[in-house]
């Protein structure tokens, strides 16, 4: 099989696997654990690893005169970002994370100073939401800043939501936390072999591009995820 599956089948899958039995009558009981060991396995294996099929380039964000704080792109995963870039007079130049006080004593954002185009960003948060700071805050509205990254995994709750990744990797992961020590070793081996077969086939035509955001640094290959620190 693969991606596609849903979550009431990766759970059958799961439980063959684990040797856990074929009728969900005799492991009730058990039926919410191995549901959340699927969505904890699913999460595991995306932000350990760089699928590129969830990969999103080019997400723009227009701003606006006056405002200093964004919402990020739809779908798009703050903490899972690449590369950033401000679209200006219809040139494209990354632009770096990080806004601190030697940019604040240039043009304080807490005094409305503005001007463009922007030149940083940063995460802001305000308790309840994470959204984007940009620096200087916008003059007008003719700066894009335009993002690469990957997107979120969509809701894995409900019994008929679709899964993300494979859903015979995850449901091998998932087997080897309801198994012995000894039983685990032989599914731990083929749950690695589906990981890397899975990440050879992903990583098809990836060819090595120069970086069009996130400080000018050279882009890597499809399968190396970036991770911004901070």
């Amino acid at each position: 099989m693969a991606r596609g599956s849903t979550l009431d089948e990766i759970v059958t899958l799961t439980r063959d696997e684990a040797g856990l039995g074929s009728s969900a009558a005799s492991i009730t009981d058990m039926l919410p654990q191995i549901k959340t060991v699927v969505r904890r396995t699913q999460e595991m294996l995306y932000e350990e690893h760089d699928w590129p099929f969830l990969r999103v380039r080019d997400a723009p964000k227009a701003m606006a005169a006056g405002q200093r704080y964004y919402d990020f792109p739809a779908a798009l995963n703050p903490y899972r970002i690449f590369g950033v870039r401000r679209k200006w007079n219809q040139d494209y130049l990354p632009i770096e994370r990080g806004i601190e006080w030697q940019q604040y004593s240039e043009l304080n954002s807490d005094a409305d100073l503005r001007n463009d185009p922007v030149q940083r960003w940063d995460w802001y948060t305000d308790g309840t939401s994470t959204q984007f700071e940009v620096w200087p805050i916008p003059a007008s509205a003719d700066c894009t800043i335009h993002f690469d990254g990957m997107r979120s995994l969509q809701a894995f709750v409900n019994d008929d939501a679709v899964a993300d990744l494979d859903d015979y990797l995850i449901a091998l992961f998932a087997a080897t936390k309801f198994m012995s020590a000894e039983a685990k070793k032989e599914k731990q081996a083929e749950a690695a072999q589906r990981l890397k077969t899975l990440k050879a086939n992903a990583k098809g035509g990836t060819r090595v591009r120069t970086m069009t955001g996130g400080g000018g640094q050279a882009d890597r290959p499809q399968g190396t995820i970036i991770r911004i620190s901070g």
